[in-house]
């Protein structure tokens, strides 16, 4: 008999190599819940229901009996709980199974609470929010709002939920370029400006690899946390991810380190600017992670190769993130000058 399965949002990125997976599955009886904005011819073999859940578009699906749901798109508390409200009473009267798996972030925590040698774990203290940050559609309030949407689902037992926080997620069909910054560069240009915190380490997550993950989770029933970190690599430095970015055959780009102050004094961000860059070193506990997902991860250096592939194959579009090439070339011109 085939099981139920609900997704809501994915069809754009993380949730579409979810759903490229589950396509082939024969056991599964899938439906999309989405606006019908974005990609909206993906997966005919699946049950399409668009609607806005921040319009109550949702709660008609709360009527069915589901295995399992994974929720891309909870960004508001208050929608987030109507439709858990209205599921709850569906399954008081029905009393199926069912498994909640909610995609949060690592935007939770508040990273200048911690110190460079505190490892953060699925326990480690996260934002507080107010009432005004619930309904707020700022991304100042973002994490705030996932915390509260966090705490929502958890104040739902008997759905077996399970919160999984990524960090900077990269891979093929990423529509924010963050990681894809560094990566056209290291294969196109010829001189980079970067922040001389090359040595500062960080974590990311690997869009393939965060999708097996979900889909390994849907039906397994002895998972032993219910927060994980979905950070799906040990921590690298910027220079070792610079190198794995780059092509084997690819000669090494000039880079030319600058410092905060400078940064600071040309108006040029850490992260919006320079992305995937910090001023500081925030690292990730992940064993859990590993432990409970062993053997669905790829090597770093081989999801870059897979990620070059893929941009290659588009024609090695600019980014639409960060610096552009031609802002780029005026603070390089004025660095040297």
């Amino acid at each position: 008999m085939q099981k139920k399965v609900l997704i809501l949002g994915g069809t754009q990125f993380v949730g579409r190599h979810l759903c490229e997976q589950l396509e082939h599955r024969e056991d599964l009886n899938v439906t999309l819940f989405h606006r019908g904005k974005t990609n909206p011819g993906l997966f005919p073999g699946f049950r399409h229901v668009h609607g806005d859940r921040e319009a109550e578009g949702l709660l008609p699906l709360a009527q069915e009996n589901w295995d399992a749901i994974v929720d891309f798109s909870g960004y508001y508390p208050r929608s987030l709980r109507a439709f858990l409200n209205a599921l709850r009473e569906n399954h008081k009267l029905n009393q199926g199974e069912l498994k909640y798996l909610f995609v949060s972030t690592i935007s939770v925590y508040d990273l200048d609470n911690f110190g460079a040698n505190e490892t953060i774990t699925s326990q480690s203290p996260i934002l507080s929010w107010t009432e005004a940050d619930e309904t707020d559609t700022s991304m100042l309030t973002y994490g705030q709002r996932k915390a509260a949407c966090e705490a929502a689902v958890q104040a739902f037992p008997e759905f077996n939920p399970v919160i999984f926080r990524p960090g900077l997620i990269y891979g093929p069909y990423d529509p924010t370029d963050r990681a894809y910054y560094w990566l056209w560069r290291q294969n196109q240009r010829k001189k980079l400006l970067v922040p001389e915190t090359l040595d500062l380490r960080s974590q990311m997550t690997f869009a393939l690899d965060f999708a097996r993950i979900l889909e390994h989770a849907l039906f397994q029933p002895n998972l032993s946390d219910a927060v994980y970190l979905a950070l799906t690599h040990p921590a690298l430095s910027l220079a070792e991810i610079f190198e794995a970015m780059r092509a084997s055959d690819v000669p090494a780009p000039q880079l030319c380190p600058v410092s905060g102050d400078w940064l600071e004094k040309q108006d040029i961000h850490y992260w919006m600017d320079l992305p995937l860059t910090l001023p500081f070193e925030r690292l990730f506990e992940s064993t859990p992670l590993e432990r409970d997902f062993a053997g669905l991860f790829t090597p770093f250096a081989e999801s870059m190769s897979l990620c070059r592939d893929y941009y290659a194959a588009l024609g090695w579009p600019i980014p639409q993130t960060g610096l552009s090439p031609e802002r780029e070339d005026a603070f390089l011109a004025a660095l040297m000058s």
